[in-house]
């Protein structure tokens, strides 16, 4: 019963997930490391490309998966005893970092275009 509603709670909050910022980095790559990469790139990836003006987020958010990528599994561990599941990412995560790559590569042009305000 709890598991379930655990699970209802996190669909809810996943599709709530629609303007991140550099502070959800860690949680996100704590949501990856307990769930997995598929989680990431099934769940939480469609929502970040749908939202067109999030370039220093997406950048930041590829730098950290870079750097965290030994610590992502595939899949969440498994709760079996002796069950074993694959070890580091690999094909999600490059999935994940090459969607918001292309995703940053778009917004480029509205980036660029920003006046400088670091003065």
């Amino acid at each position: 019963m709890v598991k379930s509603w655990a699970e209802a709670q996190t669909k809810r909050a996943v599709a709530s997930f629609t303007s991140p910022t550099k502070e959800d980095i860690p949680i996100l790559i704590s949501i990856g490391q307990i769930r997995g990469s598929g989680f990431l790139v099934k769940e939480i990836l469609p929502q970040l490309t749908k939202n067109t003006a999030i370039f220093d987020f997406t950048i930041a958010f590829v730098k950290a998966l870079h750097e965290n990528k030994g610590s992502i599994p595939e899949q969440p561990p498994s709760s079996n005893p002796g069950e074993t599941t694959s070890g580091p990412s690999g094909s999600n995560m490059k999935t994940m970092i090459e969607t918001l790559l292309n995703a940053a590569a778009a917004q480029w042009s509205s980036v660029a275009a920003q006046p400088y305000t670091g003065y």
